[in-house]
């Protein structure tokens, strides 16, 4: 397995996926939340360095500030087709402040990578697998050997709240299926339903995307369908 660096990575083209990476992360810039169209996102951006050279990094999670100044091994994970999945090298195009075009070559991190600081125990920031069924491309992440009942609490309920905003859209669809149908949703095709959207969800790492409570998220769900009614089409 090949591990680069700031200065290797930069030889490769654009679009470059890798299966490790090391640098120490100098910079960590306050991550950016919101919800788009396809749910809650998060974005934080930062800086690697390595002998003296130095390149751009943009998580698609929050990392906390303390690991700032840290040296990290990021390995890839894989996709559903087996192939390396959550590190790579990217160009990243946004609008700055004044809104000019704006083009930075960046190492991408995604859920599906596994962080290891210094010496610790490799990390895994999402689920590429059903979660209870870790496979040897996706072991398990270990349990805290301090506060394990909390972990295990908070895990519990991240898939808890995953679980609770797929009701949340279930119920709202149920009127546009019985609009479209013409016949009620029946029990078993509802749970069918929320149990799609929950497992794609975790397969996706969502549960670890959302706050600690998303009651919020909720309502927003419910404001914006009641300001979108759908019509039945022609």
């Amino acid at each position: 397995m090949k591990t680069y660096n700031p200065k290797t990575i930069k030889e490769l083209p654009p679009g470059t996926k890798v299966q490790a990476f090391t640098a120490t992360l100098t910079k960590l810039w306050p991550a950016k939340k919101g919800d788009g169209q396809y749910g809650p996102w998060t974005l934080q951006g930062g800086t690697f360095e390595q002998d003296g050279e130095t390149v751009e990094a943009k998580f698609k999670f929050e990392l906390p500030e303390e690991r700032r100044g840290q040296q990290v091994l990021i390995t890839a994970g894989t996709d559903k087709k087996g192939n390396p999945a959550g590190v790579s090298f990217e160009t990243d195009k946004y609008r700055d402040k004044d809104g000019n075009p704006v083009e930075k070559q960046v190492v991408m991190v995604t859920a599906a990578a596994k962080l290891t600081w210094g010496g610790e125990a490799p990390q895994s920031q999402g689920d590429d697998e059903i979660p209870g069924l870790p496979s040897p491309a996706n072991p398990a992440p270990p349990t805290p050997a301090v506060n394990g009942l909390d972990a295990v609490k908070l895990a519990i309920q991240k898939r808890a709240n995953l679980y609770e905003l797929c009701m949340a859209r279930a119920v709202v669809t149920v009127p546009l299926f019985e609009q479209l149908t013409g016949e009620q949703m029946t029990p078993e095709q509802f749970q069918g339903f929320v149990g799609t959207l929950f497992i794609e969800g975790l397969r996706a790492g969502d549960h670890n995307k959302l706050p600690v409570n998303v009651r919020s998220s909720i309502k927003a769900f419910q404001a914006r369908d009641q300001a979108n009614e759908t019509t039945t089409p022609e």
